[in-house]
């Protein structure tokens, strides 16, 4: 998609302690929403253990985004099992695409192993040209291309710069290889500990897609000697959804310049598109220390849950242990705000883990083994803390990205039956975004959750 021409940006930079930190915002110059039609591709698993309440929420979820379809959008429809299908291909979603598309989900049925190597083969046979991929996935893949090395080359080949969205479900699928995918496309990476997330994340997802008003943004300094940036993807933003903002925080080393003649710039492509000065404005510090800590919260969480996925707990050191407990106490000094109050939270989680006794590990499989000794049998892990670990995937990425639905925290997985839970909605979208999950949510809960 290029940039329309009626696109508004707007650019703040801005200087505290020993960062600076650049503020992105596209806006139409009319001040509506865009409301472009979408050429959208899903790659569902419909393998064995997808059978029961996951298959099903999947189609409940997709008939709750309908009112946020359009008759001018299209889908490419590829599932996978033993082998991969292309039950739709390009299909435009008017009164008899639209018909033909929910007849299709509605007979999925789930049998089989999981390839997903397959499915990726098939869906870039049928096309590249999609403005995102959704993957609704459940399980470790066993069948085709297994490793989490191949499929991630595979899939970020195909996709060619466009954003893959994951959606996990249980907590032993593959979460290393869907935090790579979202990261590395700049997409979203869902852990559906709960149904009720599912909707929020599809309406979340379709909505952005629709109202992306620019492509291949990065913002960057005219001069980063000496400064570091914390984003895990560096100055690239990648798609710009409007009427939101989009953050990229840099590191001061020691020996870069302290000044408010730098200047950063937003690049889309090759193309310069605007320049700002740096600014000390008081009236920010909030908003702009909350971003800091964002940035250095998902720099450590990648960390950790990198480490912890090669090697095991044993190789979380005792300096990631205090880091943990410094932003803790540092988070409780600041005021109150709603990202904080959630980070703090995911912070405490991870604490948590690794502080249990040394008698009883949050992680008993997980312990590093003796170099050179070889286990007789592949190493498991145990249901809590496959769920922990997917849990601490998904926050990170959905950190790192500023994008995406966060998982249930703890406290909200434990809430009394009795009590409704608050809506999980998105700390990183637009308005649009957030009533289109709103909607979705909705219409999901008046869905039967039997089959008919």
């Amino acid at each position: 998609m290029a940039a329309p021409a009626t696109a508004t940006t707007t650019l703040d930079g801005y200087l505290l302690d020993d960062y600076m930190v650049a503020r992105f915002r596209a806006t139409t110059a009319d001040g509506t929403a865009p409301d472009r039609s979408l050429n959208l591709a899903l790659l569902i698993d419909n393998s064995g253990s997808m059978e029961g309440e996951r298959l099903l929420a999947v189609q409940r979820t997709l008939h709750a985004a309908r009112d946020l379809l359009r008759p001018t959008d299209r889908i490419t429809l590829v599932t996978f099992s033993d082998s991969a299908r292309l039950m739709m291909n390009h299909v435009i979603l008017d009164a008899d695409g639209i018909t033909r598309f929910y007849s299709t989900i509605d007979s999925l049925n789930p049998y089989g192993s999981t390839n997903l190597s397959a499915g990726l083969e098939t869906l870039f046979s049928a096309g590249t040209d999609y403005d995102a991929i959704v993957l609704l996935t459940d399980g470790q893949v066993n069948l085709g291309i297994t490793t989490t090395a191949g499929l991630r080359a595979m899939a970020l080949g195909g996709v060619r710069g466009r954003a893959i969205n994951a959606l996990g479900y249980g907590s032993d699928h593959n979460r290393v290889l869907l935090r790579d995918l979202a990261t590395e496309s700049c997409g979203t990476y869902t852990y559906v500990d709960s149904d009720e997330i599912l909707p929020v994340a599809i309406g979340d997802i379709l909505a952005g897609l629709r109202t992306e008003i620019l492509q291949r943004i990065s913002v960057e300094p005219d001069d980063p000697t000496g400064w570091h940036c914390m984003e895990v993807n560096g100055s690239h933003i990648g798609s710009v959804v409007a009427d939101r903002d989009y953050w990229i925080v840099y590191r001061r080393d020691l020996m870069a310049s302290m000044g408010s003649d730098i200047q950063f710039a937003v690049r889309a492509g090759d193309v310069i598109q605007s320049c700002v000065r740096l600014s000390e404005s008081s009236d920010m510090t909030p908003v702009v220390r909350e971003q800091i800590i964002r940035a250095r919260v998902a720099q450590l969480l990648g960390c950790i849950s990198q480490m912890v996925e090669r090697n095991g707990r044993g190789t979380v050191t005792q300096a990631d242990r205090s880091a943990l407990a410094a932003l803790q106490d540092e988070i409780r000094a600041l005021p109150v705000r709603p990202l904080l109050l959630r980070i703090l939270g995911q912070l405490a989680e991870v604490s948590a883990l690794f502080d249990a006794p040394a008698s009883e590990p949050a992680f008993p499989c997980l312990l590093r083994t003796v170099r050179g000794s070889t286990p007789t049998t592949p190493p498991r892990i145990d249901q809590q803390s496959e769920h922990l670990l997917a849990r601490l995937a998904s926050g990170y990425t959905t950190l790192s990205q500023q994008r995406g639905v966060f998982s249930q925290t703890a406290a909200e997985t434990e809430a009394a039956p009795t009590e409704p839970r608050p809506l999980n909605l998105s700390m990183f979208s637009s308005p649009l975004q957030i009533t289109s999950s709103r909607v979705a949510h909705e219409r999901y809960t008046h869905i039967p959750a039997e089959p008919q």
